[in-house]
Order: structure tokens, then sequence, then C-alpha cells
């Protein structure tokens, strides 16, 4: 694995724990304007009567920001606590003083997946997830080992590229830095090897 992206998707996420010090809490990753800026959600047809109603960040949900462990689907922005539950205890634990909440940003470092948190009313919200094996797949099927068509095929065509990294985000603005998304680093034979779903704090 690129050892140049590690860094890179360790400091992205790393950012968000710290650059709350800021004068500023804004997080600045750098990220290239993108041609294509409108975001297109397939639904299924439903008859007008029995449609809900839907806010514009319901509609986005359809990327489905979520992994799956064991069958079950788990996403951001919730309590911790089931999906570490469901991984277990065998993890690397470090953690930090929230520069945005009250309390501590904690990573839970397993096999093949990372589960980033902060603290919110008491419980440890999950803000990311990074995957590194195929041992886990995003809530669509994707895994490690992917290739960049079998992404495109699943997610979409609205995306943005940073090098070799694939975004997807609920706006799919790429200067909208706290926009929840999904990416996916490809190697250079465009092969998925790293899955990060990040929905920013601030």
């Amino acid at each position: 694995m690129n050892k140049k992206f590690i860094i890179a998707v360790c400091a992205i996420l790393m950012t968000a724990f710290v650059s709350g010090c800021s004068s500023e809490n804004t997080v600045n990753t750098q990220i290239p304007q993108a041609e294509n800026t409108q975001v297109v959600i397939e639904t299924p047809q439903v008859k007008e009567s029995e449609q809900p109603e839907q806010t514009q960040e319901q509609e986005n949900t359809s990327l489905e920001l979520m992994v799956t462990v064991d069958g079950k689907n788990y996403g951001v922005r919730v309590d911790s606590k089931d999906i570490i539950e469901a991984l277990g205890d065998d993890y690397e634990y470090s953690s930090a003083v929230s520069c945005v909440y009250e309390g501590e940003d904690k990573s839970f470092e397993y096999d093949g997946i990372t589960i980033y948190t902060v603290p919110v009313d008491g419980k440890d919200v999950i803000e990311g997830i990074e995957i590194t094996s195929d041992k886990y797949s995003t809530s669509k099927g994707i895994k490690v080992g992917a290739s960049m068509e079998e992404v495109v095929s699943t997610y979409g065509e609205n995306y943005f590229m940073q090098d070799n990294l694939m975004t997807y985000s609920t706006t799919n603005d790429p200067e909208d830095v706290q926009a929840e998304r999904i990416q996916f680093y490809f190697n250079e034979s465009g092969i998925v090897e790293t899955i990060v779903v990040y929905s920013p704090s601030y």
C-alpha cells in the first residue's frame, strides 16, 4: 500500500481532531475543483400519493455512508458502541483532547478497519471509518480489491478525483469540506486499496 496515501488519510482524519483548535474551526483538505458539480440521485418510481416528503439531506443519503460488519450496516454520526461491540476488543486505542467537544477524540484500530470517534452528549460518536482489508465492505458491497469500474458502476459518475483518491460527497462540491463523504483510494492498477467513510464534525 502507498505509504504516502496512508499518511494523507490519517492526516485528513486527524486534522479533524486538532483543527478545531484554530480560530476559524475549518478543515482545509485542498481538494481541486471538479468539473461535475450536480448530484444526480436515482430513486425508484413511486406513486405521488405514496412518496414521503424528503429533505435534501435525506435525499443525499442514497450514497449510503455505511460499512458492513458481520452482515450488519453501520454508519457515521451514530454511537460507536454497537460497531465496537461487533468488532470486539482486539484493537489498538488512541485518544486526544477534543478541540470541538468536551471529552476525547478516539480511534479504535482493528486488523483491516479503524473507527474514529468524537465525544457528543457522553457518547463516542463515529466521525470516520477506514477500511484497509477485504474482510469488510461498504453497505453497497464494494471492498478493498474492487476495480474503479466496479466503484463507478455502484456509486455513479458524480465524483471528483485528487490524484488516486475518488470522492463521493453529499453535495458533490470539492470545496465543501464539511459534507459527508465516502472515498476510495486506488493503486496504480486502478484497484481499491483503502475506503474511508467520513462525516466532519465542523
